[in-house]
């Protein structure tokens, strides 16, 4: 053979030459080759034990000295504290303290603490406290049954405040293990001021509101992180207001609108964006979405980066076919839905609190999103005003999801 070229590539290109090489060598060459592939991988074959692989990721491994006739000490691996022994205690308390099935929701809490990530969540229980025993009291008749199988019920930061959700924890020794969040026994109510942002002249009136009002702020209008940083010095609650595809594209109302025509990565980096001008927001909802809410690919894109940042999700139901609900369920998101509108349109305001009312008293909560105009705005305070000669409690947006 005359001559013989190739290249290996190794961060440079090297050329190698053989000239005038015979024939037989080549192929000697290449039977030590195959022989030595063929060794390689029976060896590798014989070698390998599936019980040194290591764990799964994110459980605590031990190692066991005890050798075993099999070979080499294998690896226990420590179980995660599970939530159904606590669980069904807390069921029972319940039960005794006659609170209803029906008063009864579980859903996800976020977890927080010293080197927590913000995606971190532990199951929750969520119950309305009955008229017969008080929300305290039933924490305190839970704590003394978790006693005897090691559990300890542990308070929040915060102090508890009157007629407004209780939080303790369950752990077991230094791990969490179960959220709960009593509520009080009578209407549970939600208000969120949709829409903040467009009227700045219109925030003094918002501010004007009960303190435990959530405010949704619009991050596509150019006083957002303005009125972001008002919200925050005032202590208000806020979530981010994110602009989504309407059923009808001619609708969209303003700038940089998240669509079903984005690839899911594009979805996710200005969701993304829109969270940063928004530091302290707590959650985030749609603007319009019609068709951004039907699509489960795109609003779920959406929802994995609330997921990331420890934020939960509000469904306006902008139309009956929206998925937002049930993609965030499906994903471990936290989240809560709209019950009633609240707008200036159509019947007299007055008569659309009344229908809130009846609500109440029917279902026991209601998440009502109203419009920032004047006239609702005079309405809803007047009536907010007078919840408590109704026994009726204003929570926040953040107390009612799950």
């Amino acid at each position: 053979m005359a001559s013989l070229s190739y290249s290996i590539y190794t961060g440079g290109r090297v050329h190698l030459e053989y000239r005038k090489m015979s024939l037989m060598r080549i192929a000697g060459w290449l039977l030590i080759a195959v022989f030595g592939g063929v060794v390689a991988l029976v060896g590798q074959k014989l070698i390998s034990n599936p019980d040194t692989a290591a764990p799964a990721a994110g459980l605590m491994a031990t190692p066991d000295s005890t050798q075993t006739s099999s070979g080499p000490s294998k690896t226990k691996v420590s179980p995660l504290i599970g939530a159904d022994e606590a669980r069904g205690i807390v069921l029972q308390v319940l039960a005794s303290a006659g609170i209803r099935t029906q008063a009864i929701r579980q859903g996800r809490h976020a977890l927080r603490g010293p080197g927590r990530s913000q995606s971190e969540t532990m199951p929750l229980i969520s119950f309305a406290c009955s008229a017969a025993y008080s929300c305290l009291s039933i924490m305190n008749n839970i704590e003394r049954q978790l006693e005897p199988v090691q559990y300890q019920l542990i308070r929040s930061k915060s102090i508890d405040r009157p007629n407004k959700p209780v939080y303790r924890a369950v752990a077991k020794g230094a791990s969490p293990v179960l959220a709960l969040r009593a509520s009080p026994p009578n209407p549970r109510l939600t208000v969120v001021i949709s829409d903040v942002g467009r009227e700045p002249a219109t925030l003094d009136a918002m501010l004007a509101l009960d303190g435990d009002v959530t405010y949704a702020v619009s991050v596509n209008e150019p006083y957002a992180k303005a009125v972001a940083e008002r919200l925050l010095e005032a202590k208000r609650e806020f979530i981010a207001h994110l602009p989504m595809e309407p059923s009808i594209a001619d609708k969209m109302d303003g700038p940089a609108f998240l669509t079903r025509d984005m690839s899911l990565s594009e979805v996710q980096e200005r969701t993304r964006k829109f969270l940063d001008l928004l530091p302290g927001a707590v959650g985030a909802d749609g603007h319009l979405g019609g068709g951004f809410s039907s699509s489960e690919k795109h609003i779920g894109a959406v929802l994995e980066v609330l997921a990331e940042r420890g934020l939960f999700f509000l469904d306006q139901r902008p139309i009956d076919s929206s998925v937002s609900t049930a993609r965030a369920k499906a994903m471990g998101v936290r989240s809560a839905a709209k019950t009633h509108r609240l707008d200036a349109s159509g019947s007299a305001v007055e008569a659309k609190l009344r229908a809130v009312e009846v609500a109440l008293v029917l279902e026991g909560h209601a998440v009502v999103v109203a419009e920032p105009s004047p006239k609702v705005l005079a309405a809803l305070g007047q009536w907010l005003k007078n919840l408590r000669n109704r026994k009726i409690h204003l929570i926040r947006l953040s107390e009612t999801v799950l």
